[in-house]
């Protein structure tokens, strides 16, 4: 092979694994923020929930997990908690999120399968009665929300809450769920159609 032949070969060898490089920089920067992401997240207590159930309890698919106690509890805020017997026992363990509809002094009062919050009207009627085997009206009752505790609900009629099951007390709160833009409505808006003036 003559030297003018060499030359030609060393360039393209050169030109090849310089082709290579681009992709071997994306895949480094991409683990890189990958790590540095799920680093921050960790720190963070950060995590990304996913509901993929067919029939949910709130309209949002995808959250992002803050996973301490808020501060204050308030209506209208989106909260995780882990039941220990006071949802069933199919539940225990398991992080459920929820909206919180009344807090600690409210007068919660479910009639007709309706919920009213201090009198005023909150989502739609429930229908899982049937499912539960249980006659319409059922869960009617009118109870005040006792200190240290919160009623959740779910925004879809056939949200299993604490229409069915009661109050759940704040050491089993742990987390704040923030729904992410894009992947169901604006929460802000969502949560004045719901509550309403109870805000």
């Amino acid at each position: 092979m003559t030297i003018q032949g060499l030359q030609i070969k060393h360039q393209r060898r050169h030109l090849q694994m310089l082709s290579k490089q681009p992709v071997v920089s994306i895949f480094r920067a991409v683990l890189f923020f990958t790590l540095a992401m799920l680093t921050f997240a960790s720190v963070l207590k950060l995590r990304l929930g996913v509901d993929i159930q067919a029939r949910q309890c709130l309209p949002f698919t995808l959250y992002i997990n803050h996973l301490t106690p808020p501060d204050q509890i308030r209506r209208g805020q989106i909260l995780g908690f882990v039941s220990h017997g006071e949802v069933g026992h199919g539940f225990d363990g398991k992080l459920m999120t929820k909206m919180v509809a009344a807090i600690p002094g409210d007068t919660i009062t479910i009639m007709r399968d309706q919920l009213y919050v201090n009198g005023i009207k909150v989502g739609r009627p429930m229908d899982l009665d049937v499912k539960l085997h249980k006659q319409p009206g059922a869960f009617d009752r009118t109870e005040i929300v006792p200190s240290g505790h919160a009623f959740f609900i779910g925004t879809e009629p056939h949200s299993f809450d604490s229409r069915y099951w009661g109050f759940i007390a704040f050491p089993e709160i742990v987390a704040q769920a923030k729904p992410v833009p894009g992947f169901g409505p604006d929460q802000e808006s969502f949560t004045r159609e719901i509550l309403g003036p109870l805000l």
